[in-house]
C-alpha cells in the first residue's frame, strides 16, 4: 500500500486564519480515456431533542439547522460492536469496463476534546497538554465492497495540517478554532485489487468531536470523501488532476484562487466539457454569502452553482451532491450534513464562453460575505485534444477464425490482422506500424492485403520486418476503420526452431503517429485488446511441442579428417556423448569436433523455463581412397589409378619441393611430364574427401644426349647415380656446382666427393669445371 497522507485542517475563524497552500496530489494528474468520481459521507450527526423532536446520529437529517451550539454523536451504522463510528457510501462506475487509475481517501473533522468554563460549555484552546493526548485521528478503518476492514495506521499517514497547538502546521501556542483536521490516504492499490470497484465503501473509527459544540466554536462537523479516477475505453479523453491543502475563507476575506494547467482543450468548434469536485468543512445550510466562481476567457468571473444542492449565493451548504442532486446511495443519507460539504458537478459552458477552445489553464475563485468554510480538496477534469489512433491486432487461422492466444502446431499458417481507426478528436498524420516477425515463423510472400490502396505494406527480408504506412487522408476525424493483414507459417518441425527455448509465438509491432492540431507524437507497442477494449498483452500463440524435440541426422566423415557437428542455438546447457560410451560427456558446447565414425547425441536445455531438446548424429565414414601411379617414360605420362572413394574424381599436380601447382584441377587422371622431378598428386572425390600421393618421375636419358651434355667427356663418371648420400666424380675438378631443375644454385664445392643427403629427393643438374678447363653438365638423381 502506498504511503498515506494525513492533512490536519482547522476550521477558520475571523481571529485565526489557517492556510496550507494547495498543491497537486501525487499520482493523481493524468490524461486518460476515463473519468473521476467522488463519494463520501458525514461521521457525526445530531444527538438531541429539539422542539419536541428527538434526533439520533444514524438518522437522515434534512432540516435547515446549522451545527452551531448543537449536541452531536458518532454515526455508527455497521452493526459492528468493535467500531465506535461508521458511515458508508456506494460507488457506481456504471460501465463494467473500468480500470482503476487512482484512488484517494480524505477524512476531515473538528476535533476538540478539552473543555472549560461553566458546565464545560466552552472549548479549551490555550494550555492544551503536550504532547497531544487525544486519541490518534490519523488512523481509521476502511472497508471496500465485499472486504473486511483494513486499518490505515499512523505509520502510513502524512500530516498536511494539524490545528492543535505547536504543530508543524500551527506553530502558535493557541489551537486553531474548532481544532479541525484533514487526512489523506492513497488507497489506489487497495481499490485496484478488488474484483470489482463498484459497491459499498465504509469508513469506521474516524475521530471527531462529540457532545455539545460549545459557545466559542463554529460547531462540530466531520466526514470523509473517496476520490476515484478510472480508465474506460468508451469514455472521452480527459485531463484529470486533483489538489489538496487547507484554506480558510471567512466573511470579508480576500478571494482564494485554485488554478489548474497542463492541458489544452479541444479546438473550435468542438464543445469544451469540464467537471469540478470540491470538499470543505463548514459552510452551514442557513448561512449564505459563500460564492464559487470560474474565471472566463475574457477575465470576468462567472458564478458556479447547481440545484437543489449548492445554489447560487450559498454554494457550500453542507451537502453531498452530484450535479446538484443529493446523493441518496449512502448511509445515512442526510441532505444537511451539518458542516461537511462534498460536491462534484459539470461546469455549465454555453458555446464555450466559460472555458474556451484551445485553453490551457483555468482559474476558480471562492469568496464569502456571510459564511465561513475551509476548503481541503478540489479536482478538475476536462476533455482535451489528443490524438487517439486505435490499432488492434489479432491472429486468425486459414478460415478467418480468431485464434489469438490459442495453441498452434508446426507448419500451421497464421494471419496477423491489424485494425486501424482514428478514435480521437483531431486528424492524425505520419502514422506507421513496424511489425517484427516472431522468431519461429516465416513470412509467406504475396499474402499482404490492405483494405485501402493508400495503406502500403512492404516486407524487409533481411530484418524480417513488415512496414505499414497509412496515408494521412485516411486518418482524419470520424473516418472509417481500416485493416491490413499478412500470413506467416510456423516452422515445419522442432529442428527448424530459431528460438528453441520458447514455445510462444509473439508478434511484435510498434506504432508511431502524430496529431495534426496538437503536435503530439505517440509511439508505443501494438497490443491485443480485451473484451472491454483495454490493451492487453502481445498477440501470441502457444506452440504445441510438449515432448523432447528429438531428431536424427545422418552425416559422413572423410577418412583421416575431422567433422564439426553443430546443433541449434538458444540453449544454456549442452551435453554431448558418444553412444558407444554414453557415460562419458565429450562436449558441452553448441558444436562438437569428431574424427571417427560413430553415433553421437546432444541433450539441450535452458536455465529458464525452456523445454529439453535432443539431437542424434549418426556419423559414417566414406570409403578410403588408395592412389597408385603408372609411369611411362616412353610417352612421358603418369597415369593415376584410384581404389575406393566415390567417382567422379578431380586431380591436381604439384611440385613436391615448392608446393607450386603444375597442373591445375582436371577431370583426367593422366599427366604429361617433361622434367624429371618429385611430384605430388591431390585427388578429391565426389564426397569432398581428399587423398595425397607423391612420386618421382625420371625422364628417359639417351646415351647420345648425355654425351652431348658432357661435351664428349667419355671418361667422365659420377657414381653412384642415383644416390642417397655420397656422390663421387672420377676426374680432377676445379669446382662442382649443383643446381635444382629451376636453375637455382644449391651447392658449390671443389671436392671430388660430396654428401647430398640433405637434398630432397629429385633430379638435379651438376656443372663440373675440370682442371683442364673443360665444362661438364650432367644430371643426378637423389632418392
Amino acid at each position: 500500500m502506498k504511503k498515506l497522507l494525513c492533512s490536519i485542517a482547522i476550521l477558520s475563524s475571523s481571529i485565526l486564519i489557517a492556510q496550507v497552500p494547495f498543491n497537486p496530489v501525487s499520482n493523481s494528474t493524468m490524461t486518460i480515456k476515463g473519468e473521476l468520481k467522488t463519494i463520501g459521507n458525514s461521521i457525526v450527526g445530531l444527538n438531541e431533542t429539539l422542539n419536541g423532536v428527538t434526533y439520533t446520529p444514524n438518522e437522515n437529517y434534512n432540516g435547515p439547522r446549522s451545527n452551531n451550539q448543537r449536541t452531536f454523536g458518532y454515526i455508527d451504522i455497521d452493526n459492528d460492536s468493535s467500531t465506535f463510528s461508521s458511515s458508508s457510501a456506494n460507488l457506481n462506475l456504471s460501465s463494467g469496463c473500468e480500470r482503476i487509475a487512482y484512488a484517494g481517501l480524505y477524512w476531515a473533522a473538528s476535533y476538540f476534546v478539552d473543555r472549560e468554563g461553566p458546565n464545560g460549555n466552552f472549548i479549551k484552546y490555550f494550555d492544551l497538554p503536550l504532547p497531544d493526548s487525544r486519541p490518534d485521528f490519523r488512523t481509521l478503518k476502511f472497508k471496500p465492497p465485499g472486504e473486511t476492514y483494513i486499518t490505515i495506521t499512523p505509520a502510513q499517514t502524512q500530516v498536511i495540517y494539524n490545528g492543535y497547538r505547536n504543530t508543524p502546521t500551527n506553530t502558535e501556542n493557541r489551537a486553531k478554532s474548532d481544532i479541525p483536521y484533514v487526512c489523506y490516504a492513497d488507497v489506489t492499490e487497495i481499490v485496484k485489487g478488488l474484483s470489482t470497484p463498484d459497491g459499498t465503501y465504509t469508513v469506521a473509527d474516524m475521530r471527531a468531536s462529540t457532545g455539545f459544540s460549545g459557545y466559542n466554536s463554529n460547531g462540530i462537523s466531520g466526514g470523509w470523501i473517496l476520490v476515484v479516477a478510472y480508465e474506460d475505453p468508451m469514455s472521452s479523453t480527459k485531463h484529470i488532476s486533483t489538489e489538496q491543502g487547507y484554506i480558510d475563507i471567512a466573511p470579508g476575506d480576500a478571494p482564494q484562487t485554485f488554478t489548474y494547467s497542463g492541458f489544452q482543450t479541444s479546438p473550435a468548434p468542438e464543445p469544451v466539457n469540464a467537471r469540478y469536485a470540491i470538499a470543505t468543512l463548514g459552510g452551514d445550510r442557513p448561512y449564505s454569502g459563500d460564492i464559487f466562481q470560474v474565471e472566463k476567457p475574457d477575465g470576468t468571473l462567472q458564478d458556479v452553482f447547481t440545484t437543489p444542492a449548492n445554489p447560487v449565493g450559498n454554494f457550500f451548504d453542507s451537502s453531498i451532491s452530484v450535479n446538484g442532486s443529493y446523493v441518496t446511495s449512502r448511509n445515512p443519507a442526510s441532505q444537511n450534513t451539518l458542516g461537511f460539504d462534498a460536491d462534484i458537478f459539470d461546469i455549465s459552458n454555453p458555446s464555450n464562453t466559460v472555458i474556451g477552445n484551445d485553453q490551457n489553464f483555468v482559474r476558480f475563485v471562492t469568496t464569502s460575505s456571510g459564511d465561513a468554510y475551509s476548503v481541503f480538496f478540489s479536482s478538475f477534469q476536462v476533455e482535451v485534444i489528443e490524438p487517439q489512433l486505435m490499432i488492434t491486432e489479432r491472429v486468425l487461422d486459414v478460415n478467418g477464425t480468431n485464434i489469438t492466444g490459442d495453441q498452434v502446431n508446426f507448419g500451421d499458417q497464421l494471419f496477423y490482422e491489424f485494425t486501424i481507426e482514428n478514435q480521437g478528436n483531431e486528424d492524425i498524420i505520419n502514422a506507421s506500424i513496424r511489425n517484427i516477425l516472431p522468431a519461429n515463423v516465416d513470412f509467406i510472400q504475396g499474402t499482404i492485403i490492405t483494405s485501402e490502396p493508400n495503406i502500403i505494406a512492404t516486407y524487409n527480408e533481411i530484418d524480417r520486418e513488415i512496414m505499414i504506412a497509412i496515408d494521412d487522408d485516411l486518418l482524419m476525424k470520424n473516418k472509417e476503420i481500416y485493416t491490413a493483414r499478412f500470413a506467416v507459417s510456423v516452422v515445419a518441425n522442432c529442428t527448424d526452431l530459431r528460438d528453441a527455448c520458447s514455445n510462444e509465438i509473439i508478434n511484435s509491432a510498434v506504432y508511431t503517429y502524430s496529431g495534426l492540431a496538437s503536435g503530439i507524437t505517440k509511439t508505443g507497442e501494438v497490443l491485443g485488446k480485451d473484451a472491454c477494449g483495454f490493451e492487453s498483452i502481445n498477440t501470441s500463440n502457444t506452440l504445441i511441442n510438449n515432448n523432447i524435440c528429438s531428431q536424427v541426422q545422418s552425416v559422413s566423415i572423410c577418412p583421416g579428417s575431422s567433422l564439426t557437428l553443430i546443433t541449434d542455438g538458444g540453449f544454456s546447457n549442452y551435453k554431448w556423448v558418444d553412444l558407444s560410451n554414453p557415460e562419458t560427456i565429450v562436449g558441452t558446447g553448441q558444436s562438437l569436433d569428431v574424427s571417427k565414425a560413430g553415433t553421437y547425441s546432444v541433450y539441450k536445455s535452458d536455465n529458464l523455463d525452456c523445454r529439453e531438446s535432443k539431437e542424434i548424429f549418426e556419423v559414417t565414414s566414406y570409403d578410403a581412397m588408395v592412389i597408385n601411379q603408372i609411369i611411362s617414360q616412353e610417352d612421358k605420362s603418369v597415369e593415376i589409378s584410384i581404389t575406393g572413394g566415390t567417382a567422379p574424381y578431380i586431380y591436381e599436380l604439384l611440385d613436391t619441393s615448392t608446393s607450386i601447382v603444375i597442373i591445375p584441377a582436371q577431370a583426367s587422371n593422366t599427366f604429361i611430364l617433361d622434367i624429371t622431378g618429385n611430384y605430388t598428386v591431390h585427388v578429391q572425390d565426389a564426397n569432398g574427401c581428399k587423398a595425397i600421393h607423391s612420386f618421382v618421375f625420371v625422364e628417359k636419358i639417351e646415351d647420345e644426349e648425355n654425351n652431348k651434355i658432357v661435351n664428349n667427356a667419355e671418361e667422365f663418371k659420377i657414381y653412384p647415380n642415383p644416390s642417397s648420400d655420397i656422390i663421387n666424380v672420377n676426374t680432377k675438378v676445379t669446382s662442382i656446382k649443383i643446381y635444382d631443375r629451376m636453375g637455382k644454385l644449391l651447392i658449390e664445392t671443389t671436392e671430388n666427393t660430396y654428401n647430398i643427403a640433405n637434398l630432397r629427393d629429385g633430379i638435379y643438374f651438376v656443372k663440373i669445371l675440370t682442371k683442364d678447363k673443360k665444362e661438364i653438365i650432367t644430371k643426378i638423381v637423389k632418392k
